[in-house]
């Protein structure tokens, strides 16, 4: 970090290198022969994918992952620093290989994913606090928000394991006074409450998919026969509340995103810190908000780490929340926006295009 600098956010988690395969046919058996036109390395994983995001509309960002000493590693690293992010604070170690994700992204605008976890299966406290634990402690606390990815697909980072570290972190008595801690999940595979219900609690605001949290709240997978209504996801969105998160954000693919704040203002103070008073008089609503239309065509991949950058980017930018509240748009109203742009932003190739594919 450099000496005197603090970061707006601190990206810690998973990280891979993407390999897609552009246009890809999608495959009707899993032996059936499919096309695609182009190879593309990019960034990939919760930390780099919200890093990009936050950068691409210059929100000062740090990363901290673990890669191998390999030429994945080597790349990883020099695209993560080639779109703006600080990459002091990330651990290279020999002990380990560089996590790899070959997804092929559909011409019908989804994607497939098969991936070597790699780093990712042996991040634990220890090994991403590196040789100098309190250097890095230091550097995360002086961050404004530190966003945590994809507990799931981390098994020795997550429950107890992932509470302890929030908890080196945060100064839970003053809350005000120095980082909130935020999470994105991703790689959900089972209903199993232990991943969240400790980080939960301290935690300011958690992403999650429709499937991801239909499986967490309702412990069964998502049908493409269900028929939920409002009051369903709504529901959803309150077991993850009544665990003391203060916001959680729902998004619905096509259909958008939902919003609900925590009804609880010790838990928003708790929890969003110096953050909280533009959310104050929203305590216990609701939004629902429409994905904004796209001009291109569609690739999906990094869309909710995008969607998560920009409800951080608002979160962060108090001044500019509090100055656009009116009578008909709340604080929440805000977030859900800035995140839907942001997602727009991403994955419609029409605008990442004009952008330089970032």
């Amino acid at each position: 970090m450099e000496k005197g600098r603090s970061m707006a956010v601190t990206c810690v988690g998973l990280s891979c290198l993407d390999m897609l395969l552009l246009e890809s046919a999608t495959p009707a058996t899993p032996e059936h022969i499919c096309t695609f036109s182009g190879v593309k390395n990019v960034p990939g994983g919760s930390v780099c994918n919200t890093a990009r995001a936050l950068c691409r509309i210059s929100v000062p960002t740090a990363v901290l992952t673990v890669v191998g000493e390999d030429a994945f590693g080597h790349e990883l690293l020099d695209q993560m620093s080639s779109f703006g992010a600080n990459t002091q604070l990330v651990v290279r170690s020999r002990s380990v290989s560089t996590s790899l994700s070959i997804l092929p992204v559909f011409r019908n605008g989804g994607r497939g994913c098969f991936v070597d976890l790699g780093a990712n299966l042996a991040m634990d406290k220890s090994l991403i606090l590196g040789t100098d634990p309190e250097k890095v402690l230091v550097a995360l606390r002086s961050s404004h928000i530190v966003h945590f990815g994809y507990p799931h697909l981390l098994p020795k980072l997550q429950g107890v394991e992932l509470e302890e570290f929030i908890l080196e972190i945060r100064d839970t008595n003053t809350p005000a006074n120095g980082p909130i801690f935020t999470m994105d999940i991703n790689g959900v595979s089972s209903s199993d409450p232990n991943v969240l219900c400790a980080p939960l609690k301290h935690t300011g605001l958690l992403h999650a998919n429709l499937e991801e949290a239909h499986l967490l709240a309702r412990k069964a997978h998502l049908t493409e026969s269900a028929n939920l209504s409002r009051g369903d996801i709504e529901q959803m969105g309150d077991f993850f509340l009544e665990q003391g998160l203060a916001i959680v954000a729902i998004t619905l693919g096509a259909e958008g995103c939902f919003l609900k704040i925590n009804s609880d203002h010790a838990v928003l103070h708790r929890n969003l810190g110096r953050f909280a008073n533009p959310f104050l008089d929203n305590a216990g609503e609701f939004v629902f908000q429409k994905a904004f239309e796209a001009e291109g065509s569609i690739n999906a991949t990094g869309a909710g780490d995008s969607f998560t950058a920009g409800m951080l980017a608002a979160l962060h930018d108090t001044e500019w929340i509090s100055s656009n509240v009116s009578p008909s748009r709340t604080g929440l109203d805000l977030l859900a926006r800035a995140g839907a742009a942001s997602s727009l932003w991403q994955i419609d190739t029409a605008k990442s295009h004009a952008n330089g594919g970032n």
